[in-house]
């Protein structure tokens, strides 16, 4: 089932103001065939820091992969059905980034080594 989130992404136009540069359901949306109900969408994506604010504000989205480039940033919608045995055990990772997780629903288990 799509999660159809909505991304609005300002700016600037070339005279300085403020602008809405987009507005429209994220197309960045992914599922798992092994994961049946698991899906994600990548909202925004930089590849370094300091984040260039006139970098291709797409740049990166089209990839699979959750996790950004060394010194990167992501920012991921994840959809975990209940009872996902993967997400009760997932592979776990070191990253050269921050990684940020909101629970909006549900009652998730942290596993740590």
């Amino acid at each position: 089932m799509p999660l159809n989130i909505r991304r609005v992404v300002t700016g600037h136009d070339a005279t300085g103001r403020a602008v809405v540069l987009e507005d429209a359901i994220a197309s960045a949306e992914h599922t798992d065939p092994h994961r049946p109900g698991v899906a994600w969408v990548n909202l925004w994506r930089t590849s370094e820091t300091p984040v260039l604010l006139h970098a291709n504000m797409s740049d990166g989205l089209a990839g699979e992969q959750w996790l950004p480039p060394a010194g990167g940033t992501s920012l991921l919608v994840v959809e975990l059905p209940p009872g996902d045995q993967a997400a009760a055990s997932p592979p776990l990772h070191r990253t050269e980034t921050v990684d940020y997780a909101l629970v909006l629903e549900g009652d998730p288990t942290l596993v740590l080594d």
